[in-house]
């Protein structure tokens, strides 16, 4: 602005005195549109489409941090559910324990004839760790598996559930 005044005022198109004036009346608006503050916002259609597209690109950031912050607090609560509900001292043992894993293969561990009798009874589940390194899998109590249902059913490598065992002997008389 003031190089196109002095231009002008060198041409001989303006005169001093109305560059002053001009200058002056800038500088007045420029205050009182400082003094009326930003103008409101109005609704977000506007907007421009590229502070659209930009606030959209915030917001779905925004979504996908969140998102991903949810998971690793869920991975970290399973892992410490898992690391506080470990069942101690099964391995080991005497007797080996088959059992069906969900991607239908049967699996089969070492354990003690204690934590065979609880598995099959409902007591305690295998479960998938990363926790324990040279093994894949754990031994839990019934409450995490219960817990672990509902926050990672995937995690379940078995689990005998009370009152879904086929094997249960029927109620009543058998031979009518």
């Amino acid at each position: 602005m003031q190089d196109l005044r002095g231009k002008l005022k060198k041409a001989g198109l303006v005169s001093k005195k109305q560059a002053r004036s001009a200058k002056t009346e800038a500088r007045k608006a420029k205050k009182q549109s400082e003094a009326k503050g930003p103008a409101p916002l109005e609704p977000d259609n506007a907007l421009p489409s590229s502070l659209q597209r930009k606030r959209q690109e915030i917001q779905q950031h925004q979504q996908r941090l969140n998102d991903e912050r949810a998971r690793h607090e869920q991975r970290a609560q399973i892992k410490d559910l898992i690391r506080t509900h470990q069942i101690e001292d099964y391995r080991g043992g005497d007797q080996s324990f088959h059992y069906v894993a969900q991607d239908q293969r049967i699996r089969k561990i070492i354990i003690t004839r204690k934590a065979a009798q609880e598995l099959s009874r409902g007591r305690a589940a295998i479960v998938e760790q990363d926790i324990d390194p040279p093994y894949d899998y754990a031994l839990v109590s019934q409450q995490c598996a219960e817990r672990l249902s509902t926050l990672a059913p995937q995690k379940i490598l078995f689990w005998n559930k009370p009152g879904s065992n086929a094997e249960e002997p029927p109620t009543g008389d058998p031979g009518r």
